[in-house]
C-alpha cells in the first residue's frame, strides 16, 4: 500500500537524476502546487513515490505516469488535509467490515444526489 506521507529517504540531487520525461513531470507538479509545497517537497514525495513504485512496473514510461500520478494524488491530499487547498467535491469514505456488500450499495447511494460516481 503506498501512503500518503512520503518514507524517509537520502538527500537526491534533483530533477537531473530523472529522464526527460520525469523531469517534466515534476516541473509540472512544482508548477502545480506552487505556494503550496516548495520544489523540495515536491521532488522528496517523487523520489518517495518512485521507490514505492519502481519494484511493480518494468516499462519505464508506464512508471513515468503512474510516479507524476501518485505523487499528485498524495501532495493533493496532504494539502487537502492540512486546509491548504480545498477539494473540488465533498468526500465520503464508506468502509464495511463483513464483507456484506453494504459498500457499493452505500456508494451507488451516495452517487445519485452528488451529480456523478464517487471515486476510490
Amino acid at each position: 500500500m503506498i501512503s500518503a506521507r512520503p518514507v524517509s529517504i537520502g538527500p537526491g540531487t534533483g530533477i537531473g537524476e530523472y529522464g526527460g520525461q520525469m523531469a517534466h513531470a515534476i516541473r509540472r507538479l512544482k508548477d502545480e502546487f506552487h505556494g503550496v509545497f516548495g520544489p523540495e517537497t515536491v521532488e522528496q514525495f517523487t523520489r518517495a513515490t518512485r521507490l514505492d513504485l519502481a519494484t511493480r512496473f518494468s516499462v519505464p514510461a508506464d512508471l513515468t505516469f503512474f510516479i507524476h500520478h501518485f505523487t499528485r494524488e498524495r501532495l493533493t491530499a496532504i494539502a487537502q488535509a492540512d486546509g491548504l487547498i480545498e477539494g473540488d467535491r465533498s468526500e465520503v469514505l464508506v468502509v464495511c467490515v463483513h464483507d456484506a456488500g453494504r459498500s457499493p450499495m452505500a456508494a451507488a447511494l451516495a452517487e445519485a444526489p452528488s451529480h456523478g460516481p464517487p471515486t476510490s
